[in-house]
């Protein structure tokens, strides 16, 4: 049997436990990481809208 077609037998409960909340802390830690990565994106999308329109201000200004 491959490794990734294993089943899990969780005959102790303690051990069932112990899965759960390590699952838990990497699903947790996988879902910060996207969290962080959009924050980002979105940070980074303000800088630009700014920094265009501060352009387009400029712009403006020459022509006046």
């Amino acid at each position: 049997m491959s490794e990734s077609s294993k089943v899990y037998d969780f005959n102790d409960q303690s051990k069932f436990q112990m899965y759960e909340v390590f699952s838990t802390e990497v699903s947790n830690q996988v879902q910060e990481l996207q969290f962080n990565i959009m924050e980002e994106k979105i940070a980074k999308k303000k800088t630009n809208s700014q920094q265009y329109q501060n352009y387009s201000e400029k712009e403006k200004e020459r022509a006046i």
